[in-house]
């Protein structure tokens, strides 16, 4: 849905709210006379979706895939859905990159497991890191949105289509809506 609201030129600051969602914030500059548009990452506080067990025939497939995916490289990156960025791990930093411009995402002290871009974007990360697994936008320019969409005990996972990941916790295993 578009909602469209005026403004003066100068900075304002926005925050988007939805129940049972994370808000989401951001500060932008107006200028006169011009659109800007606003695409708000919208994470559920609870997420949702279903186990997979071992008695699943695809169980053992899916579990093999989490644990032989490997992270992007500057060599071998993840490509955004638009194909206008690059996404990878250098330094257990995660990497953005257009064109020759290169973005330090965010560099957490756990390591890295994994990494993709998240849903259908090219302007957020999910990643997994120490005991969850997250999201957060690629712009450093200005507020950061960071927000849980897992947390657990040591969670790896892999996208399994534009509005799942799969979650591997232990033995555990689940898809979880994103």
């Amino acid at each position: 849905e578009e909602i469209r609201v005026m403004l003066s030129p100068e900075v304002h600051t926005i925050i988007v709210g939805r129940d049972r969602y994370f808000p989401w914030t951001k500060s932008l500059e107006v200028e006169p006379d011009k659109e800007i548009k606003i695409n708000p990452l919208y994470v559920s506080e609870n997420a949702s979706g279903q186990m997979i067990t071992k008695n699943d025939p695809e169980y053992w497939k899916i579990r093999n895939q989490i644990t032989s995916n490997k992270l992007p490289t500057e060599k071998t990156p993840r490509i955004s859905p638009d194909n206008k960025y690059s996404l990878y791990v250098a330094d257990n930093a995660v990497i953005a990159k257009i064109g020759t411009t290169t973005t330090n995402v965010i560099k957490p002290e756990t390591p890295i497991k994994n990494v993709s871009f998240y849903k259908d974007r090219s302007d957020a990360v999910v990643f997994s890191t120490g005991n969850g697994v997250f999201v957060i936008e690629i712009d450093t320019n200005s507020y950061q949105n960071f927000m849980p969409i897992y947390k657990g005990t040591k969670p790896v996972f892999i996208k399994n289509d534009a509005n799942s990941i799969y979650i591997l916790d232990g033995e555990a295993l689940m898809q979880v809506v994103i």
